[in-house]
């Protein structure tokens, strides 16, 4: 028998005779690499049982936590006439539980007949030195883990504890498979060079205290190996998602589970068993509060919020979060990986509170409205940009009927967003932009670069624009403007297009479109009112154009209403 395992296996006779839950041998037997383990009677032996006039060779074989229960040996027992080889073995832990609250009487080895010790074994437990083997100054947990279990490979196994003053580690002597007569590593050949896996397939080759490479007792081989992590983790790095908390939202509050890192200690062990986690790097702290975004939990690996005020969008969209897993090896050896958290934008609504068109600091909201100026609509809609989801910006009941006066560059959006200038939702506009300047000054509203944009409720007058420029609102190629409840009125554009300029879908509902005017100049081009692209979509409904002009100088006047390409 080879890289084999028996493991949990009982024996309960009730009122009859319970004999053996392990290996009962009336003949020759050769185990290599083989687990017996974790077996239990009531009346037999538990173990390895070898009848008299058997032969039986347990060559890296481990046999350990068995129990009987009526004092017939939880080990190993030889009976007189039988021969026994132990070579490279680990028996340990192995006992006998006397009836009535007798207690426990240890059983590794009951020798009647004759014992062949070869090479390096262990035999003894934490309850007393057996008399065969000299094994004081240490116990079970000294040499074993617990009970067999998957540790790897194809069969359970009993793993060995980590600890160079384990005496099962590197005491073995080496040995051939023509030695013990097995193709133990499953090649189809018994060959002469020496025994290289154990009962896993795992190489018996380790130096785990650097003065050579001498296999490990019993049928399992400590690897040392660095953790290993599993799951999602299992190629090193996993991308996640997490919920911005905003000023008015809270939808990651401390305590929200990240990402739970799971890992082993490379040597098949249990997952998070014997692991310290920690992070190596990327847990920022981006309000500079002192308390870091993220906590890790050094035994299970739990991510969790640790300081929700840090997760907004604004301060920081990314975390990529350095894990590292050290295990309680010899080497205390450590792998790492890397756990990429990004902040999901959620929806918002900005609200407008001052007159002024201020400009973007790039904060979050509380950071630009800490000057005390209030929220702008320039600053709302900066905001909106900076994340993916549809927000919403309105105004503040204070400014009921305001004009907010265009001073610099036009405002750009690139985010999908509605903007309600009807503060008190009777359907008319109650907020107007004005761009009145000179008449060769740059006074633009509104350039809708990407996503669906709505606005609603506003009435934009007096836009600007020079050299082949929009005066009113420009619809790039891919984006939607729904113009609903609003107006814009007394556009100028010098040889572009003083109302609309639409290269991407324009829906007009319910609203006016009057008295732009545009001067051709030294061109004949040019547009007062709509100037709807190729490719482009129109949709109007509800709604008038009038008013519009178009003046060519000396040149051919072109269009003033509507030019459809």
């Amino acid at each position: 028998m080879a890289n084999s395992s028996l493991s949990g296996n009982s024996r309960n006779a009730g009122a009859y005779s319970a004999k053996y839950s392990g290996i009962i041998n009336y003949g020759s037997a050769n185990l290599v690499n083989t687990t017996i383990a974790d077996g239990y009677s009531v009346f037999g032996h538990v173990g390895f049982s070898n009848k008299s006039g058997a032969t039986a060779t347990l060559t890296h074989t481990t046999i350990s936590r068995n129990q009987s229960l009526r004092g017939q040996g939880g080990g190993v027992r030889n009976e007189s006439g039988a021969t026994l080889t132990l070579v490279n073995s680990l028996v340990t832990g192995n006992y006998d539980e006397l009836p009535f609250g007798g207690g426990q009487t240890p059983t590794d080895l009951t020798n009647a007949g004759t014992l062949n010790l070869v090479g390096g074994n262990v035999v003894g437990d934490e309850f007393s030195v057996d008399g065969v083997v000299q094994s004081s100054g240490f116990d079970v947990s000294d040499v074993i883990t617990g009970p067999a279990t998957d540790n790897g490979g194809l069969v359970q196994t009993v793993k060995l504890t980590g600890n160079l003053s384990n005496p099962a580690l590197e005491a073995a002597t080496v040995l051939t498979e023509t030695a013990v007569g097995l193709d133990v590593d499953g090649d189809g050949t018994i060959e002469s060079t020496p025994i290289s896996v154990d009962a896993r397939g795992f190489n018996r080759d380790v130096d785990i205290d650097r003065s050579g490479t001498t296999p490990d007792l019993g049928a399992f081989e400590l690897q040392d190996l660095p953790p290993a992590f599993l799951g999602a983790l299992s190629d090193g790095i996993e991308t996640v998602a997490l919920l911005e908390n905003t000023a008015t939202t809270t939808d990651s509050p401390v305590g929200t589970l990240v990402f739970n890192v799971d890992a082993n200690d490379g040597d098949g062990g249990a997952t998070d068993t014997g692991l310290t986690y920690a992070f190596v790097s990327g847990n920022t702290d981006p309000d500079g509060d002192g308390t870091f975004a993220f906590a890790i939990d050094s035994l299970t690996g739990e991510i969790t919020v640790q300081d929700e005020d840090d997760l907004n969008l604004h301060r920081q969209s990314s975390f990529t979060l350095t894990v590292s897993a050290t295990d309680g090896g010899l080497d205390h050896t450590t792998s790492t990986a890397t756990v990429i958290v990004d902040i999901a934008d959620v929806s918002e609504t900005y609200i407008v509170t001052t007159n002024t068109l201020e400009a973007y600091d790039g904060g979050t909201l509380e950071e630009e409205t800490a000057d005390g100026n209030g929220l702008s609509l320039s600053e709302a809609i900066a905001l909106a940009n900076a994340g993916s989801a549809a927000d919403l910006v309105e105004f503040d009941a204070s400014l009921l009927g305001s004009t907010l006066q265009l001073t610099g560059t036009r405002m750009t959006i690139s985010n999908d967003l509605t903007i309600d200038g009807d503060i008190d939702n009777d359907g008319r506009a109650d907020i107007t932009i004005d761009g009145a300047q000179s008449i060769y000054a740059t006074r633009q509203h509104f350039d809708v670069a990407a996503g669906a944009t709505t606005l609603y409720g506003l009435n934009l007058t007096r836009g600007r624009a020079q050299s082949n420029n929009t005066g009113g609102i420009d619809v790039r190629s891919g984006a939607t403007l729904n113009f609903v409840n609003s107006r814009l009125t007394d556009g100028f554009s010098y040889s572009g297009v003083a109302g609309i300029d639409n290269a991407g879908t324009l829906n007009i509902r319910n609203s006016q479109i009057n008295d732009h005017f545009n001067y051709v100049g030294a061109t004949a081009q040019g547009t007062a009112g709509i100037r709807n692209r190729a490719g482009a979509t129109l949709n109007m409904a509800n709604s008038s154009l009038s008013g519009n002009s178009r003046n060519a100088g000396a040149y051919s006047a072109k269009y003033s209403g509507i030019i459809n390409y």
